[in-house]
């Protein structure tokens, strides 16, 4: 029998909420990802001269790999904290590395990494929709929304309470004071004349 996680209520703060261990293991698999790609490019560099290759290749070559893990290593720590713009960043950086690595799987140009990144891309992805890890980002996501509405809801942020759209010290103060009728006395109505 699975537990199913506790409902999240408005009221809550996700602060009082850990990470759960499937995020913590997406961080770690982000973060072993980040190492990998970026040490393609170290290896790829530190080799060229061995193999007579121009720097600028070996750098193109390795720049798929860079970008990725430059990528996975921005969202790893966010991930954590239950950013939602992490969450969307690293499901779609790992989706193009599933891509890209079974693209060098099946092409046959560097199965070495894909061994690695692509098994990796994938933990990373089913641990991203892990029940656990959808009820911490939901905690999360709501807490974001009900801050966002508390503080602007109230008070729209280019108009305060009480002025209109100009600004109080254009326009002189008229004050409202009785005037006598023109024609007649106090008592009579202008709409009986």
């Amino acid at each position: 029998m699975q537990l199913q996680p506790p409902q999240p209520s408005p009221t809550t703060y996700p602060e009082r909420f850990p990470a759960p261990g499937p995020v913590r293991g997406l961080a770690v698999v982000l973060w072993i990802s980040a190492a990998i790609s970026l040490a393609v490019l170290v290896i790829n560099m530190a080799t060229a001269p061995m193999f007579d290759v121009e720097p600028g290749y070996a750098f193109g070559y390795s720049l798929p790999h860079t970008l990725i893990g430059v990528l996975l290593a921005v969202t790893a720590v966010p991930i954590t904290r239950g950013r939602s713009w992490a969450r969307t960043m690293a499901k779609v950086v790992l989706i193009i590395q599933i891509v890209l690595q079974s693209m060098m799987l099946i092409s046959g140009t560097s199965p070495f990494w894909a061994l690695f990144l692509l098994p990796l891309s994938i933990t990373g992805v089913i641990l991203l929709h892990r029940p656990m890890s959808q009820w911490f980002f939901s905690v999360h996501q709501r807490a974001a929304n009900q801050e966002y509405t508390q503080q602007y809801a109230a008070h729209p942020p280019h108009q305060q309470v009480g002025q209109g759209h100009y600004p109080s010290q254009q326009y002189p103060q008229q004050t409202y004071k009785q005037q006598p009728p023109q024609n007649g006395s106090w008592d009579q109505y202008p709409h009986q004349q």
